[in-house]
């Protein structure tokens, strides 16, 4: 069972379908167990494949849906609003992001269609230190969650990922003052975004939202303050008890 699971695990890491080969890697178990595993997986209706790609089936997307009826969907129904307003306003791509470990979640995302197209999707996770929403949530974390990152080692996603740690302290101090995080091209090179964290009332980071666009087009100093105002009025919205999604390392 352990296994099965962390192969339905490792599709939160690929672009929505994957090869044998990339879900067992993701999954650390071997090509055999991973053929094994995936067909009883399909017998049971929850993936299926193509001919080149596994994918998952509709019956683990409800089991998702499900999942957002606790604080994590009362966050989103508040949040929507905000979001919208920012994509009428700018026609960007907009998320809503968790932080969990060292990766952010994406929870819902307003498609923009002035920009060049994301990869980013509802599910999809990328490491917090390269992503505008990650540093938003990790500089309210506190010193042990923001250790912990470090230790992990900053691995680069992009040719621009910010990997020494002395220069990445620097920029979550920025965040703490300003409440705004940049990723400039740190996690998709020619996407960039200016993220700002949802903080709950014990002043603890819930999530974060964040515009994103085209690095050649995206005025950040314009968007910054309109970003800061959103998230801070999702915070004040929310009630203490989305204070349960409190992002923690």
């Amino acid at each position: 069972m352990d296994k099965a699971v962390s192969l339905l695990i490792a599709f939160s890491h690929t672009s929505g379908g994957a090869t044998l080969t990339e879900l067992a890697r993701e999954a650390g178990v071997s090509k055999s167990t991973a053929h094994r595993l995936l067909g009883m997986l399909r017998s049971a209706g929850l993936v299926d494949r193509n001919e080149m790609d596994w994918y998952l089936r509709s019956p683990v997307l409800r089991l998702g849906a499900l999942a957002l009826r606790g604080e994590a969907g009362i966050l989103r129904e508040v949040a929507l609003p905000y979001m919208t307003e920012l994509y009428e306003e700018t026609h960007e791509n907009v998320h809503l992001a968790l932080l969990e470990g060292s990766e952010v979640v994406y929870l819902e995302k307003l498609y923009g269609h002035r920009s060049s197209p994301a990869p980013s999707r509802v599910g999809h996770r990328v490491p917090c230190h390269t992503s505008g929403l990650g540093k938003a949530m990790l500089a309210f974390s506190g010193e042990s969650a923001v250790r912990q990152v470090i230790a992990g080692g900053l691995r680069p996603a992009s040719a621009r990922s910010v990997t020494v740690p002395g220069v990445f302290l620097r920029q979550l101090e920025a965040v703490r003052t300003d409440r705004v995080a940049y990723d400039r091209e740190e996690t998709w090179l020619g996407l960039t975004c200016v993220a700002s964290p949802i903080l709950g009332p014990s002043g603890l980071p819930v999530a974060a939202i964040s515009v994103a666009g085209c690095s050649r087009t995206m005025n950040l100093d314009v968007l910054a303050p309109k970003v800061r105002a959103a998230a801070a009025q999702i915070g004040r919205k929310s009630g203490p008890d989305v204070d349960l999604l409190a992002a923690a390392v």
